[in-house]
């Protein structure tokens, strides 16, 4: 069955007016956004350990690319950081 532009525009908008008028029981939205956020929350967790990983080598290449001589500025504020970065990677084994 052919169907020119109107027809077709026509039909989506039907389908779409069917769609957004439709009632959904409040307990199947509830259930589904506990699902979602469980999972979401649940990948955050496991990226977080990720990130800080990859945070402190990066971070580590940083400050190991500032030269070392005795005219360099000292690098030790910011190297704190490290160290504080590495004992709170430490308590997420």
């Amino acid at each position: 069955m052919k169907h020119n532009k109107q027809n077709l525009d026509a039909i989506i908008d039907a389908a779409a007016r069917e769609i957004r008028d439709e009632q959904i029981d409040e307990s199947i939205i509830e259930q589904s956004a506990t699902s979602v956020w469980a999972r979401v929350s649940e990948q955050l967790a496991d990226d977080k350990l990720a990130n800080y990983r990859e945070a402190l080598r990066w971070y580590g290449d940083y400050l190991a690319s500032f030269p070392t001589d005795a005219d360099s500025p000292p690098v030790a504020i910011t190297s704190w950081r490290v160290a504080a970065a590495r004992d709170e990677f430490s308590r997420h084994p």
